[in-house]
């Protein structure tokens, strides 16, 4: 008996894995001043095995609509800062909107070879 093992779909799965506790680990750590590095590192997990499942390197990522939408927003919510009545909260969601645009991003190099939204979905 062999035991044939696909190395590709066992990254794959790791993947996903690492997608889903992203989306998890962004409401349970939030509050916590350690909880930006768990994101930071498994966003750099995500990049890099997004980038060997592609087998390319990091200039599969094209700024698009989307980019200049979410940057513009951002922006939006850091003037906002001026005239609104809790100028931390406007500060907050700033980085907030930064934070998925950077997340985001990273996700983009991987799902950007399917056709439909479908496998994105499936998580």
């Amino acid at each position: 008996m062999t035991l044939k093992i696909n190395f590709s779909k066992i990254k794959e799965k790791i993947l996903w894995l690492m997608t889903t506790f992203m989306y998890v680990s962004c409401y349970i750590f939030s509050t916590y001043s350690w909880g930006k590095y768990v994101l930071v590192m498994t966003a750099l997990i995500i990049l890099f095995f997004g980038i060997i499942l592609n087998q390319t390197s990091l200039s599969i990522l094209k700024i698009n609509v989307f980019h200049i939408i979410q940057l513009l927003f951002a922006i939006f919510c850091l003037f906002s800062s001026v005239w609104s009545l809790s100028s931390a909260t406007s500060l907050s969601r700033t980085f907030t909107m930064l934070q998925l645009l950077v997340f985001f991003s990273i996700f983009m190099i991987y799902f950007m070879k399917f056709d439909s939204i479908d496998q994105l979905l499936s998580i």
